[in-house]
């Protein structure tokens, strides 16, 4: 089994792209700041609800948000 890891880049595109500050993003997701922080440290606990808010902001598929 392969281990999962989170293309963090994506986000960081999103945020970079519509020039929004990491707040403001937690704010449009619904998610902590401190959810974001785990995320993009690529923190192995992240709840899969916050995953969804995101990938529901990036508007892409939950699949897409991970490396194979």
């Amino acid at each position: 089994m392969t281990k999962r890891v989170i293309k963090t880049e994506l986000i960081k595109e999103y945020i970079n792209k519509n020039h929004l500050s990491k707040t403001a993003f937690c704010k449009n997701c619904k998610i902590a700041p401190s959810t974001l922080k785990a995320i993009l440290s690529q923190s192995t606990n992240v709840g899969i609800v916050a995953l969804f808010k995101i990938v529901r902001v990036l508007n892409i598929e939950i699949c897409e948000l991970f490396y194979e």
